[in-house]
């Protein structure tokens, strides 16, 4: 019993060591870093029973690192394929009408959703519920195989990979507002905290919100 006492007391201390590690990410200011400190300042503003529908793809690594949500309060698709977590977030709204619930996905994965239909029937339904899209201008999930498997290609050398460019970017707040919603553009990782707060009160006076967080472009 000491010795898995012991064995026990070896794993907690390298969970801490791990865990510091990823508080340093969220507060580095290195460029790699952006979206840990991004998603590090958005789980801060968000409030225990805030209910999360995460679809960040190239981004999950860092929401794993960063976002702290009780049970039944961060949930995944489990699935490859795209567009589920903005429609996901109205369902959970429909669910839990007394929670404020919020996507998480990448700019790539927002489109998929076919955002215009899902604001528009979350409005229509009655059930509000915000959107923060990780944009960093690319499809990168289906750049990053290529630049691993042809590292000496034609794309890589030319550093263009077709039809995974999302440049120049949608007007997301302009779509929210087309679908009775609202929306802002979000620079810098020190403004997202009063912005996810901002998106907060929107959605809890009865509309959807979309924050669009401009990342670092690949």
């Amino acid at each position: 019993r000491r010795r898995w006492q012991q064995r026990g007391d070896e794993v907690r201390r390298d969970l801490d060591t791990i865990r510091a590690g990823w508080r340093r990410r969220a507060t580095s200011g290195a460029p790699a870093d952006a979206v840990d400190a991004a998603l590090a300042a958005f789980d801060s503003a968000l409030p225990p029973d805030a209910v999360v529908l995460e679809e960040a793809v190239t981004s999950r690594p860092a929401t794993v690192r960063q976002l702290r949500r009780g049970p039944g309060k961060l949930f995944s698709s489990g699935a490859p394929s795209l567009g589920w977590a903005v429609a996901a977030a109205m369902g959970a709204k429909l669910a839990r009408p007394e929670a404020p619930v919020v996507a998480v996905c990448g700019d790539g994965s927002f489109r998929f959703s076919v955002p215009s239909a899902a604001l528009w029937s979350a409005r229509r339904a009655g059930a509000p519920f915000a959107a923060v899209v990780l944009n960093n201008g690319a499809y990168l999930a289906s750049r990053r195989p290529v630049e691993d498997l042809y590292p000496d290609g034609v794309s890589a050398h030319n550093a263009d990979f077709p039809e995974t460019e999302l440049w120049p970017p949608l007007d997301l707040p302009l779509l929210a507002r087309a679908c009775g919603g609202q929306g802002l553009v979000v620079e810098r990782p020190a403004d997202i905290a009063d912005a996810v707060r901002w998106a907060l009160e929107v959605t809890a006076g009865g509309e959807c919100a979309v924050l669009d967080v401009r990342l670092p472009r690949p």
